[in-house]
């Protein structure tokens, strides 16, 4: 098989080309969609006492303050999250991605670091005293960093497997297993069990911080209270019920440990006596906090904890239950003022997000914070657009050009970094904007009527002269094809029809597919322009990859519909989630938010600050399995290193020409920094199986 490849690259690539003519299976690939100092932190650890630096780490970035962004983290895990971090010196931080693979980075030198002895995975990573506790199956892996090479020892568990783990101090971790319901505190230096317990009065733990070697907060799933546990007696207390508090955890850096429990505006920190602190910090407060780590840093009685979170980089109270005046020094430039995306467009190769932003977590000014790419999602430009009022439609067309929208504004740009033409137009058109679109020629916008301008023109003109109210409408256009609930008409305004049979009440998404077809997602179910009633009882936001095929999102799955025919395949399930192993109960995901391209297949949803791209694959029997559906690598593009492979792995161009030959290292892993950025196929071969994929390397 392996002589045969050279001769077969021509076909895989002639494959990849007449993908959309091709009966496809489509491609998922997840991609962070947020700037570097924005994403979401998951895990956090603290240098040193006096002068410390805060290490982060979250959705594919790690950064420390004071310092920045470790960028070359950020290219090799663009689509990974790290669920836990601790430090094993002040310059070496170990991390555990989502898929449970173990990583090393210097946070000086702002590098990957390759530790020879480094396990591969783990459940957790916990740091104890100058110890960095790794939980496996039924053992502990111990680790310890001395003159720059990684001990580690393993404290075998006789059969205990821990499902869920804490650090409780310098000298102990605490372990839940899950299935045999018993709880144990480990001393970290001698290995041995402090204590013993079965959970008797706690209902399936998913959620465990540990206070002291003494005591733990637990949360039980069912009625999902917040109990905490003293590990030496059979006694509990319920503090909290999680259906109106949530729960993140504190990580201790010295002599204890900490939670906090927050609702709106209510921070609630409980230390190891059980004390409670209640804050209501506007820093904390506009964000959903992910991570935090608590500071001791005078003494035991004098803890500062510290927050990170979607929307606020990094936040501290005091003590007293305050937050310092200085605060916006541990902030970052832009915040988005919720947690997720408020609009979204794409066409061809270009992809816009917008959203409102503030400067800082404390300000009261808003502006709109644009991101654009104009290569699927690969590479992103960030721009600012200083427009008050919130956005009501976002549209682009595959030249980069793009209309924003607010109540009474149009703002239209030329490309990502065309200078903004501003277009003042509630009093000219009659009514406050409720949607515009581009076509090549014309600007449509939607308020009392459908109102279009030329580009090159100032002067706008009526398409139709029925009024439309504001509300839920929406206006959809592709080519002369003009969609405004519940009006249709495929003559760009000249003659108009109404499918009156839509409940434009509970509309939540539309497409438009072919000239003729459109589709919009009710509480009953899909509604076409065709006359169809396509019922999924729910439905969610819809995603057109071709001219008869939609997909309906419901929670984190989405499944195909022909909205032609009026049928559901119900073989053809997407799995939506990007979070996908990481605890629900520490984070929760915003629900996905819709992009839909019209112009090659590719669709994309917006599930926080990742993105998920869908792209239409051919089914084929090239090779031993279809290009990129058997081993999972990443990231794509790639910058210098790719991960998720196994076996002999040989490069080779678009031509067949034989390029290199790799062995991957006990991770999965390649150094690709050698190869001149462009597209390459990649052929491994294990005992197993034979595979071919397409990669791309871009710098």
């Amino acid at each position: 098989m392996t002589a045969n490849i050279p001769k077969l690259l021509p076909l895989i690539a002639l494959c990849l080309v007449l993908a959309p003519a091709l009966n496809a299976q489509p491609l998922e690939e997840v991609l962070s969609c947020l700037p570097y100092e924005m994403r979401p932190v998951r895990a956090m650890d603290i240098t040193a006492e006096l002068k410390p630096r805060i290490v982060m780490a979250g959705e594919g970035v790690v950064r420390t303050i004071p310092g920045g962004a470790i960028v070359e983290l950020c290219e090799n895990y663009r689509g990974t999250t790290f669920t836990h971090l601790a430090l094993a010196s002040d310059t070496i931080a170990l991390m555990r991605t989502a898929h449970g693979d173990i990583v090393a980075a210097d946070i000086v030198d702002r590098r990957e670091v390759v530790i020879d002895n480094l396990p591969s995975t783990g459940r957790a990573v916990l740091r104890c005293n100058s110890y960095v506790v790794i939980p496996i199956d039924s053992a502990l892996l111990r680790c310890t960093l001395r003159d720059g090479v990684l001990r580690i020892d393993t404290l075998a568990l006789d059969g205990f497997t821990p499902n869920l783990s804490s650090a409780a101090d310098g000298e102990h971790c605490t372990l839940i297993d899950t299935a045999r319901r018993e709880l144990r505190v480990i001393n970290i230096i001698t290995g041995a069990a402090t204590w013993k317990r079965g959970l008797t009065n706690v209902n399936l733990p998913v959620f465990l911080q540990a206070l002291s070697p003494r005591l733990s907060l637990i949360i039980g799933y069912g009625l999902g209270s917040l109990i905490a546990v003293w590990n030496d007696r059979d006694s509990a207390e319920i503090l909290h019920n999680v259906a109106q508090y949530r729960v993140t955890p504190i990580i201790a850096s010295r002599y204890g440990g900490g939670a906090v429990i927050y609702n709106v505006d209510l921070i609630t920190a409980i230390d190891d006596t059980l004390r409670v602190v209640k804050s209501y910090s506007p820093v904390v407060s506009r964000t959903t906090a992910t991570a935090g780590v608590a500071w001791w840093y005078a003494s035991a009685s004098q803890p500062r904890w510290f927050f990170a979170g979607t929307g606020v980089s990094l936040a501290r109270i005091e003590p007293d239950g305050t937050t310092p005046t200085d605060s916006d020094s541990y902030q970052f430039a832009r915040m988005l003022a919720t947690s997720t995306w408020s609009h979204a467009a794409a066409a061809g190769a270009t992809i816009v997000l917008a959203a409102q932003c503030s400067p800082s977590a404390t300000s009261n000014s808003k502006f709109i914070m644009m991101l654009v790419s104009r290569d699927h999602g690969s590479t992103w430009i960030t721009r600012d657009i200083p427009l008050e009022g919130s956005i009501r439609s976002l549209t682009t067309d595959s030249n980069a050009r793009i209309v924003l929208a607010t109540r009474d504004t149009v703002v239209m740009l030329d490309g990502p970094f065309a200078q903004a033409r501003t277009m003042t137009t509630s009093k000219q058109l009659g009514s406050s904007i409720v949607g515009a679109s581009l076509t090549p020629s014309e600007l449509i916008v939607l308020a009392d009527s459908v109102h279009v301008r030329q580009h090159t023109s100032d002067e706008w003109r009526v398409r139709t002269s029925q009024t439309y109210s504001r509300g839920s409408r929406m206006l959809l256009v592709r080519g002369d094809t003009i969609a405004v609930q519940p009006m249709l008409t495929v003559d760009g305004g000249a003659t108009w029809r109404n499918t009156s049979f839509w409940d434009v009440s509970a509309i939540s998404s539309c497409v438009l597919n072919t000239d003729t077809t459109f589709a919009g997602a009710t509480i009953n179910g899909i509604s076409t322009s065709k006359g169809k009633m396509i019922n999924p009882t729910i439905t969610g936001d819809l995603l057109r990859i071709d001219d008869n095929t939609i997909f309906y999102a419901t929670e984190r799955r989405a499944r195909r519909v022909d909205i032609v025919q009026g049928t559901i395949d119900d073989r053809d399930v997407l799995t939506l989630d990007p979070y996908a192993g990481v605890n629900p109960w520490i984070y929760y995901p915003p629900a996905p938010r819709r992009v839909f391209d019209n112009a090659n297949g590719t669709g994309y949803l917006i599930v926080g600050s990742m993105m998920k791209r869908i792209t239409r694959m051919p089914t084929t029997s090239v090779g031993d399995t279809p290009p990129q559906q058997g081993q999972r690598i990443w990231p794509q593009p790639a910058s210098t290193v790719l991960h998720g492979l196994s076996g002999t792995v040989d490069v080779h161009t678009l031509t067949g020409a034989h390029i290199t030959t790799y062995e991957p290292d006990a991770r999965g892993s390649i150094d690709v920094s050698r190869l001149t950025p462009g597209l390459y196929i990649l052929s491994t071969q294990t005992a197993s199986r034979k595979q071919s994929m397409l990669v791309v390397i871009q710098r």
